[in-house]
């Protein structure tokens, strides 16, 4: 059913009962869970629809241009909640070895980085399907593509992980070729540079993907990343919005 609002919706805005209510609908359907379907605009309901902004704008929550907590009756943020492909808050599969790719945060209490964007467990999925068939159907001793932190369950800004805030990045750990992940840099011995070659090949192919940062100079060499300090015992994956696919109602 389409989102209709009569007016603005959000940060300084009008705040019309029904259309507040309609608004938090939507966005508690496309998994921000932690709102209260009512009719109050509180600082929880403004963060939301900023995350869902940097989400869609593909940029940090905190820039107060783009990600400005309204929601403009026929404006860009209404179209997106209208899309057939808005993106959807969630919490990250587990994934599976023959899935290609794990989701080790899941199983670290202390870690709440384990959040992100359909759009990024989409692409990590077709990653991980392609990186199971390429490469770990054939290396059975390898580890599949293992994620680590993503983004804070509420998204939003997060010092530890600079460019995690709006799930649409994620870290992976190095494979070693002991068959574990994690823990290790590109300048160990037992790092498997082989395995991540490949993981970074498939990455590499996907159309979402736009920045990968790891520091294996041969790898950077191959044009598969990209140096960043602070990349040596990881690699942080980007990825960017689709277009809208917009509704027909």
């Amino acid at each position: 059913m389409a989102l209709i609002i009569r007016d603005s919706v959000g940060r300084r805005s009008a705040n019309q009962r029904n259309d507040v209510i309609a608004v938090k609908a939507r966005l508690i359907e496309l998994g921000f869970h932690w709102l209260t379907l009512d009719a109050l605009m509180d600082s929880k309901t403004i963060n939301a629809i900023r995350l869902f902004q940097a989400i869609k704008n593909g940029l940090h929550p905190s820039n107060p241009t783009l990600n400005d907590g309204c929601i403009d009756v026929a404006g860009d943020t209404q179209h997106w909640l209208n899309a057939v492909n808005a993106p959807q808050w969630q919490v990250a599969p587990l994934g599976s070895w023959q899935e290609g790719f794990v989701t080790i945060a899941l199983f670290e209490p202390q870690d709440v980085y384990s959040f992100g964007t359909n759009w990024l467990f989409e692409m990590l999925r077709a990653a991980g399907k392609q990186y199971h068939a390429d490469y770990l159907s054939k290396n059975h001793n390898s580890v599949p593509l293992t994620l680590n932190e993503i983004s804070p369950r509420y998204g939003g800004i997060t010092p530890k992980h600079k460019g995690h805030e709006s799930g649409l990045a994620c870290n992976l750990q190095l494979p070693s070729s002991g068959g574990s992940a994690g823990g290790i840099t590109y300048s160990d011995v037992i790092y498997d540079q082989n395995a991540m070659c490949a993981m970074l090949t498939v990455l590499r192919s996907q159309s979402q993907v736009t920045n990968i940062f790891f520091n294996d100079p041969d790898l950077v060499a191959m044009g598969l990343c990209t140096v960043l300090a602070g990349h040596d015992n990881h690699v942080h994956v980007e990825i960017q919005p689709p277009a809208r696919e917009d509704a027909l109602f």
